[in-house]
């Protein structure tokens, strides 16, 4: 993580010097990727990224991850990329990859899936993901959470509100959750249930901002 972090600090100081400066390390970077050095490509990226130079971006994350396809982060940066450029049957292979090298985030990854199912406006599969995620951690509220988020995107209030339910069930403290529930309950027309949820709220909250 410091690595990653100082490596994008000094593409930012490079790029805040501009000019032929700016122009001679980006020539440097792409000569040294080329020739085989995977660091320049890390710092390529940045660059790209920096610039907002969206189709260099990818292509660049693409060669590297050929490179070191087992580096996690760069796994997701690429997701990202595909899902920013709508390219998302790219996006679930690319994740399905990282499962292989990753069994142990198996509920995380199948929770980006339905999340770029839905945005994909394929609300069945989202809906299948999603229970794949709830199969392996019953008792996770922030899976249950993600659901009751990706049920309001699909605009399943009813479900959406079962979900929020179980998620403050299983973290009483999630003010986040409890608000999102209290403005379900008053959409559906049900007032005195978030005036309820609020007062508990107060009672139980102890951060200002949260009160």
């Amino acid at each position: 993580l410091a690595r990653r972090d100082a490596r994008r600090h000094y593409v930012a100081v490079i790029t805040k010097i501009g000019g032929g400066k700016e122009n001679a390390k980006k020539t440097e970077w792409d000569a040294k990727f080329k020739s085989g050095e995977v660091e320049a490509g890390y710092l390529l990226v940045d660059y790209y990224v920096r610039r907002q130079q969206r189709d260099q971006a990818l292509r660049a994350l693409e060669d590297l991850h050929k490179r070191v396809p087992d580096d996690q982060d760069l796994v997701l940066d690429l997701v990202k990329a595909y899902k920013d450029g709508r390219k998302f049957q790219l996006a679930v292979d690319t994740l399905q990859e990282l499962l292989k090298i990753a069994p142990s985030r198996e509920r995380e990854i199948y929770s980006m899936i339905s999340a770029i199912k839905t945005e994909e406006r394929k609300d069945g599969e989202a809906e299948e993901w999603m229970k794949k995620a709830l199969a392996k951690s019953p008792n996770d509220p922030a899976a249950y959470e993600h659901l009751a988020e990706n049920y309001v995107a699909m605009q399943r209030f009813p479900d959406a509100i079962a979900a929020y339910e179980k998620t403050v069930q299983l973290d009483p403290h999630n003010s986040k959750a409890e608000f999102a529930l209290a403005q379900l309950y008053v959409q559906g027309g049900e007032p005195m249930k978030a005036a309820e949820l609020l007062r508990k709220v107060l009672r139980t909250a102890s951060e200002e901002e949260t009160i």
